[in-house]
């Protein structure tokens, strides 16, 4: 299915997830109700689902793999976020992994999003809530993650949102392109809060 327009919803009466969470209703062309999606704090019992995605075949080579513990431990990490992205109407569709490097000096960096099914704009949608999460609640500004060159699919969705290229990451790109081994292939793509 192609997504429709994504459109900000309000927080829903009762919502179990305090304040700062957000549903994005994703219309489904030939659908006449939408799907809701939302980041929530991952939880222990959620492990399961983000290591089968994680090792999914379509993700797996985009991705490293982490240890059920290593999510845990993420988890429990003060300058580490894990959120499930859920929608209201087929439960889990995803994760994403972000690390507050502020005290560093180093913004925002996202370690890891996952979403299935892909192309229906839930990996953007989650993207978006996490920009703006950054950049209201943890005062940032700035938020950056490493793609790999070869997911070109990753790259244009976050071009689409408003990342660019790291001038390190253009060099690197450059080297690529001529059969030359770059000292770091990945490509670094940066947000900027003033880009929103």
């Amino acid at each position: 299915m192609v997504p429709g327009p994504l459109r900000t919803v309000k927080p829903r009466a009762g919502e179990p997830f305090g304040a700062g969470v957000v549903w994005y209703a994703l219309h489904m062309h030939g659908e006449s109700d939408p799907a809701f999606l939302r980041l929530r704090p991952t939880r222990e019992a959620d492990l399961p689902f983000v290591r089968e995605l994680e090792q999914d075949p379509e993700n797996a080579p985009f991705i490293s793999q982490w240890t059920t513990e290593q999510h845990a431990d993420a988890i429990r990490r003060g300058d580490r976020e894990h959120w499930i992205i859920e929608s209201d109407n087929g439960g889990p569709r995803g994760y994403l992994i972000a690390y507050d490097l502020k005290a560093q000096d180093s913004g925002v960096y996202v370690k890891r999003i996952v979403v299935s099914p892909k192309g229906a704009g839930l990996g953007r949608a989650a993207m978006t809530e996490l920009l703006e999460h950054a950049y209201r609640d943890l005062g940032t500004d700035y938020v950056w993650l490493a793609v790999r060159p070869e997911n070109e699919r990753a790259q244009r969705s976050y071009a689409a949102l408003g990342f660019t290229l790291t001038k390190r990451s253009e060099r690197a790109r450059e080297c690529i392109a001529a059969g030359r081994d770059p000292e770091n292939p990945n490509l670094l793509m940066i947000h900027y809060r003033d880009r929103k």
